[in-house]
């Protein structure tokens, strides 16, 4: 999907529902690898084209293991770890998400530890996005997605494919 400048929270998980709904079901896969790079957070200087935050990457995981259920047992995920380049946030994001596979709540403040200085100013586990504009036209974003959708409808579906 290609996302202008600033993309923010709303943008980025409306964007996702829209398009892995209709890929789970096309493909109905039995195992998800889930490659989590935080270099999309706010605050990544790297990969300066999005301003997300904790709470989206939460959205999209949430969305992934719920959509990656069958008969009300959740199918096998694999969720890695992956790239930021802002230490700090990327501990915030791989922290936040294991709590959220592990299904536990976690207090806002970083516990004291040797690193504890990284985490300043705030020194708790939200990251606030930045005033960075989001560019992305709305009509811009539905335009992509209808392309996306219907390239999606045009894969054969998995139990239609022979195999052999």
């Amino acid at each position: 999907m290609p996302f202008a400048d600033g993309t923010d929270d709303e943008t980025f998980t409306t964007a996702f529902s829209a398009i892995i709904t209709p890929l789970i079901a096309t493909f109905r896969p039995e195992v998800l690898v889930v490659q989590c790079g935080a270099d999309g957070l706010s605050g990544d200087r790297k990969v300066a084209s999005f301003n997300l935050t904790l709470e989206a990457y939460k959205t999209v995981l949430k969305q992934l293991l719920e959509l990656h259920s069958r008969d009300g047992q959740q199918q096998p995920v694999l969720l890695l770890g992956g790239g930021g380049y802002h230490f700090a946030n990327t501990a915030r994001l791989w922290t936040a998400l294991t709590a959220l596979c592990l299904q536990k709540d976690l207090e806002e403040a970083i516990p004291e530890h040797d690193q504890l200085l990284e985490y300043g100013p705030s020194f708790e586990l939200p990251i606030t996005p930045s005033t960075r504009p989001n560019r992305n036209r709305p009509e811009a974003v539905a335009r992509s997605l209808e392309t996306i959708i219907a390239n999606i409808g045009q894969i054969k579906p998995v139990a239609d494919c022979g195999g052999d």
